[in-house]
């Protein structure tokens, strides 16, 4: 999460050639991991949180725990698009509760840096599900393949309006640059 955005890294992403490659662990996790229990506990989480957003008794702490969850499936298991997807989703989350809901995060520049990394991390990720997708699309199926589009229209979507968003003012370039 410490890269600058670049055109580059965007030509990567959209050509499959964005990747990150860690050694497996290969420790008691890794089969929890390779069934897809946190990714799915992630889903329903997000999802819980959702439904509280939208009664407005959600707090973005409670993503928190969302965040350990998919980093751990990262961790273990950086091919899964979704999960980029998803951590995504969470750091935007945290954006626009900051942008909403804290306008005193916006008052100072020294305020809104903090708010600028978090959406910087929010386009990464979704910039890491975009590469990770189209890097293992020829090995898919075309049937996977109908329902894995569907979700990168959702990741293309929320990478735009993310993208937007940092761009326009409030937050004005400031996710882009660096240091």
């Amino acid at each position: 999460f410490e890269s600058p955005i670049t055109t580059r890294l965007i030509h990567d992403a959209f050509f499959g050639c964005l990747e990150l490659k860690l050694s497996c662990p290969n420790d008691k996790l890794q089969g929890v991991i390779d069934s897809g229990l946190f990714y799915v506990s992630s889903v329903q989480s997000m999802n819980l949180y959702k439904v509280r957003k939208k009664s407005m008794q959600a707090r973005p702490s409670e993503l928190d725990s969302i965040i350990s969850m998919l980093r751990a499936d990262l961790l273990y298991n950086t091919k899964r698009f979704e999960s980029w997807y998803l951590l995504g989703r969470c750091y935007s989350y945290m954006v626009e509760d900051d942008l909403i809901w804290t306008s005193d995060k916006l008052s100072t520049l020294e305020k809104k840096k903090g708010t600028a990394y978090t959406q910087r991390k929010a386009i990464l990720c979704y910039l890491m599900s975009v590469g990770t997708f189209l890097a293992q699309r020829e090995n898919k199926d075309i049937q996977e393949d109908v329902d894995n589009n569907l979700i990168l229209k959702k990741v293309l979507e929320a990478l735009g309006v993310e993208t937007l968003n940092g761009y326009l003012k409030p937050m004005h370039k400031l996710c882009f640059q660096w240091r």
